[in-house]
């Protein structure tokens, strides 16, 4: 269905539903507007969530954000050519901690 969306539809979705999110990209700070979501998937007696955001297409795998002073990097990304992409996130483990 967003395939159906005009650059303006976009714009509005984001500004109505979307929260500023700052993003860690190639060593710079931009600040994007996100829509925080969650599928919750079911197999068997197996119930997992996965975190998403829906954004602009054009961030990068691996970009980092913070929430809640957690920072978080970008491992997946579905993008259906509207416009709009849906960025998987996970948190970010500093190897060096363990």
């Amino acid at each position: 269905m967003r395939a159906f969306f005009s650059t303006s539809q976009s714009e509005l979705l984001l500004n109505a539903f979307g929260e500023n999110l700052v993003i860690v990209q190639d060593g710079k700070s931009i600040t994007i507007k996100a829509i925080f979501e969650q599928d919750e998937i079911f197999f068997e007696d197996v119930q997992v969530t996965t975190t998403y955001f829906t954004a602009k297409s054009g961030l990068e795998l691996n970009s980092t954000f913070s929430i809640d002073n957690t920072e978080y990097k970008i491992n997946r990304i579905e993008d259906d050519l509207s416009g709009l992409s849906n960025y998987h996130y996970i948190k970010n483990i500093d190897l060096g901690d363990i």
